[in-house]
């Protein structure tokens, strides 16, 4: 007999619930403790009967752990800061149309495509992660003779564009608090490599972003930063409607990537606001930028997409596009030179 939800409110149901394939809708009603890792179904949803819905999951344990076609609403799921708190089965063919709506978390949120994963759809519509810690993940992407550290939310397709593409839509992430920004890279979205785009994201749209890349002062082949868009991924479109701030790292880093970036206020306390390396800009509107190390940097060849014949011109028509709150003849001299 189909079962097609089930209301839990102790570990023992919630446990009974997601073991069993004939439920396809666990409702989670208060707080359950002392959760081991929980494995969803294909197919299977996990939503809280209300805000108050909590997994707080053991210390030394990966939490919620999903497959394919799975849809994750309005719950919080604590794991240690170290620990990921949502994380995909990499056996499975295909993450399927994954949802991830108003979820709340402390730990990282990693989904990755690789072993056998060939293809999905990830969508977030409300994610904040309170808490992470994301430094001492030992898979790095690698290029320019430096590896970029995974963010405490990592979507990234380590299979060639041959061998799988994803797609996403990711609206509404927020990370850390502002004395207690999370650890490692911010948001994370990468591709395979640099011979084609093997992760499609329609939007990233973030709301506030805390992030300390913890990186120690000297260190020349580990980078960070707030937002990372790395080789093989092409974002549509890049905004943010509240500010993007780094300390310990950039904030704002495109290495290999073709985005858009819209409405972005960026500040990087210890970094450079908006990095730029071999990157593709398809759109730069309203964006504001402020680094203690730099405001805007172009490394090696990156390319803007405008009508505009020049830099001022770009500056005048585009609001803050190129506004520099510290600009530098040199920084403008590299804009200049960018085929635009």
């Amino acid at each position: 007999m189909h079962i097609s939800s089930k209301t839990v409110a102790s570990l023992d149901e919630l446990l009974t619930a997601a073991s069993d394939e004939q439920v396809s809708r666990i409702v989670v009603c208060g707080t359950i403790a002392d959760a081991p890792s929980i494995r969803l179904s294909r197919g299977q949803q996990l939503v809280g009967e209300n805000e108050n819905a909590h997994i707080l999951f053991r210390p030394d344990v990966d939490g919620l752990e999903i497959t394919s076609d799975n849809e994750v609403r309005t719950i919080r799921l604590q794991a240690a800061p170290h620990q990921r708190a949502v994380y995909n089965d990499t056996s499975i063919q295909t993450l399927g149309n994954l949802m991830l709506d108003h979820v709340t978390t402390i730990g990282q949120v990693q989904l990755l495509a690789k072993d056998h994963v060939r293809g999905g759809h990830v969508s977030v519509n409300g994610l904040d992660i309170v808490a992470a810690d994301a430094h001492a993940r030992s898979a790095r992407p690698h290029g320019y003779g430096v590896h970029v550290l995974q963010g405490v939310f990592t979507l990234w397709n380590q299979q060639s564009a041959e061998q799988a593409v994803l797609t996403a839509d990711l609206v509404g992430i927020s990370l850390g608090r502002e004395n207690a920004p999370v650890i490692g890279s911010g948001v994370f979205v990468s591709g395979a490599d640099f011979t084609g785009t093997s992760l499609q994201v329609s939007r990233l749209e973030t709301d506030t972003i805390f992030v300390d890349g913890k990186i120690p002062q000297g260190t020349a082949d580990l980078i960070t930063g707030g937002v990372f868009v790395v080789h093989g991924a092409h974002v549509d479109e890049v905004r943010t409607h509240e500010e993007a701030n780094g300390h310990h790292s950039d904030a704002v880093y495109i290495e290999g990537g073709s985005v858009g970036l819209e409405g972005l206020d960026i500040k990087a306390a210890d970094g450079i606001a908006l990095r730029l390396k071999d990157a593709y800009l398809s759109k730069l509107a309203a964006v504001g930028a402020q680094g203690s190390a730099g405001d805007v940097v172009v490394e090696s060849r990156s390319q803007v997409k405008t009508d505009a014949e020049s830099v001022e011109e770009l500056s005048q028509t585009s609001g803050k596009v190129l506004y520099l709150l510290q600009p530098s003849s040199h920084l403008l001299q590299t804009f200049r030179e960018l085929p635009i």
